[in-house]
């Protein structure tokens, strides 16, 4: 299931979405947009570019939700410097445990320093032929290096979201089974309920984004009350929502400085990535990469400008020395492999030409032959991201090539002109008996005259 909804009634087909796909998921056919489940990753900038907000990240209902008994809350960190004054992050914990949300924070704190400890021994325990690694916590850049980047994934490090990781480690500890809500800052979160990767089953039975919650709250006069000082201690899980936050964790964790490059944007990332293929970066030990800007805290769905959660983040008095005791136990969980991926992370199949290796390359020469007809100008008024895709469409037997405006515009220009030749030619048609009717005219007239 998608991370995104389109809504067909608002959409305007003004392609802006299509044009802005890095995966080139997006098609308009018969008048409608439709998203391909395969090659979609999450990232949310066909949200951000649509001017008439007819696509949405996918969420159950906030009312259903309401009347649902017996829910965990499970939230994002950016959701928490969402609220408060200037400078300072609110809390609204006590609205939420009014409306009969019980908030885990407690045991997803301790996954994310157990996702820290884990990914630097993981960084520790490689040569450094096979570095750097890749963080996995975004669920985007995941599906973007299984999808067009497969040959990096034996850089992917091998820990679980620490979201999933919380939710384990509570099951665990409490031997209890309800139902658990994610409160997402995106589409790729959203996704990570529905498409999973690294498990067969998320944790997770519900998605809700942040915005929607917010509002909500706020909107039912929600009291913001000032952050719990132990929570602001212990935040350092908080910061992973800002781009360089899990960096900054591991390298605590390890106790060392940590060569590390932090990539943010689609952008970023992609040049990132190819630089990572070519080999050009053998002294780096780490990426953290975040397709959305500024971290988690510009993801679509958030509630508050990104700039003010950043203020706010960057204010808080956080301990990132961890006590004997947290140092122990996260130890004792390490041991458990809690943290690992139950299934191995593996390339997403990219949409071919054909199944059958023959028919492959004659649409290959086809979609070849094809392309070399069309503009090349991209500019998305066929319904199709490119040239070459469509011309790949074509080959496949999808869509129609005067789709493309200016192929229509050709022909009709040559049915115009053929019409016109055939006109002239034939002395029965309108025009040719308009030059007689006028000349015989014109005759009847001289003889009146005479």
């Amino acid at each position: 299931m998608l991370g995104i909804e389109v809504r067909h009634g608002a959409c305007k087909r003004c392609v802006k979405c299509i044009r802005s796909c890095p995966t080139q998921a997006m098609r308009i056919y018969q008048g409608a947009v439709r998203v391909d489940t395969e090659l979609c990753v999450g990232c949310g900038e066909c949200i951000r570019v649509c001017p008439w907000k007819a696509i949405e990240v996918r969420q159950d209902s906030w009312v259903a939700l309401r009347k649902t008994p017996n829910l965990l809350l499970t939230a994002d960190p950016s959701f928490y410097v969402q609220t408060g004054s200037c400078g300072r992050t609110g809390s609204l914990q006590e609205s939420l445990d009014r409306l009969g949300f019980e908030d885990i924070s407690d045991y997803i704190s301790t996954a994310y320093d157990l996702a820290a400890l884990a990914i630097a021994r993981q960084i520790n325990e490689r040569r450094k032929d096979d570095l750097p690694l890749i963080s996995t916590y975004c669920p985007a850049v995941l599906r973007l290096i299984q999808l067009s980047h497969p040959e990096l994934i034996d850089r992917l490090v091998g820990v679980e979201s620490p979201l999933e990781i919380g939710v384990d480690h509570w099951r665990r500890a409490t031997g209890r089974a309800e139902s658990v809500v994610l409160l997402a800052p995106c589409p790729a979160m959203s996704m990570l309920q529905s498409l999973p990767a690294g498990r067969a089953k998320s944790n997770f039975d519900h998605v809700i984004i942040i915005r929607q919650v917010i509002r909500n709250l706020i909107s039912e006069g929600a009291t913001v009350n000032e952050l719990p000082l132990s929570f602001e201690r212990n935040g350092r899980w908080l910061m992973w929502a800002l781009h360089g936050g899990e960096t900054r964790h591991i390298a605590a964790t390890m106790g060392r400085p940590l060569t590390s490059i932090v990539a943010t944007g689609i952008r970023n990332l992609q040049d990132l990535l190819n630089e990572l293929e070519l080999g050009r970066l053998g002294c780096v030990e780490y990426l953290e990469c975040r397709m959305c800007d500024q971290g988690c805290l510009g993801g679509v769905a958030t509630s508050e400008s990104r700039f003010m959660s950043l203020v706010r983040l960057q204010n808080l008095n956080i301990n990132w020395t961890l006590t004997r005791e947290e140092r122990e136990r996260l130890l004792a969980l390490y041991a458990t492999d809690i943290w690992r991926f139950s299934e191995p992370i593996r390339p997403l199949k990219q949409k071919s030409l054909s199944d059958d290796i023959q028919q492959a390359m004659a649409r290959l020469r086809k979609m070849n032959e094809l392309y070399a007809t069309l503009p090349g100008i991209d500019c998305g008024s066929c319904g199709h991201p490119s040239c070459h895709a469509m011309a790949a469409d074509l080959a496949r037997g999808e869509g129609e090539m005067t789709n493309c405006i200016f192929k229509l515009k050709e022909r009709i220009t040559d049915l115009s002109s053929r019409i016109f030749e055939l006109c002239a030619r034939n002395p029965e048609t309108p025009m040719s008996l308009g030059r007689h009717g006028r000349a015989a005219g014109t005759g009847d007239s001289e003889h009146d005259d005479r």
